[in-house]
């Protein structure tokens, strides 16, 4: 999966086979994506939590480029210790692999991806193999042809690819789909940030919604895939957007640059959820999950708040300010989570006091700090605390000789994204 602010795709997937376009097909499954390229014992313990609650995993067994003359493959950990689970293996690919494929190397490209694939997923009998390639719209047609060439160098082995939400208007699509057992529909995606005060949206539940019943009618086998994880916007001091992250804490932005995040509505996902298990859209096989929570991994879900978004169930996202007076004329703000996850993107802190109460104030912990037009405030913005660690001192105040109460003379109202939009004041 790149990274990039186009739609991103993200891939997961499952065996199926002999499925009809109009064929019941049994309940909707649950299965949960690995993307790492190396397991460490984090994520063998990860798999292990999750293989009692799941019907499967899919893990990335490489990545295949080209040059414009050759092809590459960097192969990622054989996946070989999820015991009796199912374990798919995905194949990502680059842009390179689209230029070969419009410059008429599809022969030479479905050869290569052959070589590179491990052995299992060459097996008629085994597990099959997906790909993850961001292909541009336009160019399905390339893509089509791309499935059917490995689909006759591989009989009997069961052949996905992931897709992206614009790709159901293409006229190429169908052929593209006609060319595998089953597809997996990404509802959610990250568009280019107008700035940083934009709104960042992940999922869309009504346009998730929409896609799955424009999926459900054309006839061909499909999962969903859902977002547990969260991007991090970088955007410099002009506001220019410069950079993302998700797979990784970068830790504060560059001085004078600011940091967003944007992450789905854990609340919006676990009614999706509801919704598909108790009516799945037809020909719909199941909810694919990108990606399985592993310890240490910033940028996602906790596996308890995992474990109940998976049944439906949304966790919630509480973020709570703490006041304290280290000495005489000093308040210091903290800001704590209080529930399974942090919230769906930053948290915003109001902060109130008379006028003159406040001499300085100083704003930390990677928050900015917008003041009030009339100077008897300012407003705090920047991404929630992690739930289960310690408080985050967000910013401090130094009050006037003169202010009778200091207990009382700053007041804030802190807003942060749960299921029921709650907002704490302290």
């Amino acid at each position: 999966m790149r990274h990039v602010v186009a739609p991103i795709l993200l891939a997961l997937l499952v065996p199926l086979s002999g499925c009809g376009p109009e064929a019941p097909g049994p309940p909707m499954t649950r299965h949960a994506y690995v993307w790492q390229t190396r397991w460490s014992p984090e994520v063998d313990a990860a798999v292990a939590r999750a293989a009692p609650v799941l019907d499967g995993f899919m893990a990335l067994c490489g990545e295949v480029d080209s040059d414009g003359k050759t092809f590459s493959f960097q192969p990622a950990e054989p996946v070989a210790r999820t015991g009796e689970d199912p374990v798919v293996p995905v194949l990502r690919a680059r842009k390179g692999l689209g230029d070969a494929l419009s410059g008429g190397r599809t022969g030479e490209a479905a050869e290569f991806i052959l070589n590179a694939l491990p052995a299992a997923a060459r097996a008629p009998d085994g597990p099959g193999v997906q790909l993850d390639y961001d292909c541009p719209t336009a160019a399905l047609a390339d893509y089509a042809a791309l499935l059917e060439a490995l689909r006759g160098r591989l009989p009997g082995v069961t052949l996905s690819f992931t897709a992206l939400p614009d790709w159901l208007n293409s006229a190429d699509f169908p052929r593209l789909a006609r060319g595998a057992d089953y597809y997996v529909l990404q509802v959610h995606s990250l568009d280019r940030p107008a700035g940083p005060d934009a709104p960042h949206v992940l999922c869309d539940p009504e346009k998730a919604q929409a896609w799955a019943r424009r999926a459900a009618g054309m006839g061909r086998p499909f999962f969903i895939a859902l977002p547990t994880h969260r991007y991090r916007l970088l955007f410099d001091a002009s506001g220019k957007f410069r950079a993302l992250t998700a797979e990784q804490d970068p830790g504060p932005p560059p001085p004078g640059w600011r940091a967003r995040e944007a992450a789905a509505d854990p609340a919006g996902i676990a009614a999706l959820v509801r919704e598909w298990t108790a009516d799945p859209p037809r020909n719909c096989r199941g909810i694919v999950w990108f990606r399985l929570p592993v310890d240490g991994d910033r940028m996602n879900l906790p596996w308890g708040a995992f474990a109940k978004l998976i049944a439906g169930e949304a966790p919630t996202a509480v973020v709570v300010a703490e006041w304290s007076s280290p000495r005489p004329g000093l308040r210091e703000l903290r800001l704590r989570a209080t529930g399974d996850c942090r919230p769906p993107g930053d948290v915003r802190c109001a902060v109130h006091w008379p006028a003159g109460a406040v001499m300085a104030y100083d704003v930390l912990g990677g928050y900015t700090g917008e003041p009030a037009p009339a100077g008897d405030g300012v407003t705090l913005r920047g991404p929630a605390p992690e739930p289960g660690e310690e408080a985050v001192m967000a910013a401090w105040f130094r009050l006037g000789p003169d202010v009778a109460d200091p207990e009382s003379a700053i007041q804030c109202g802190l807003v942060a994204s749960g299921p029921e939009g709650r907002s704490d004041r302290k």
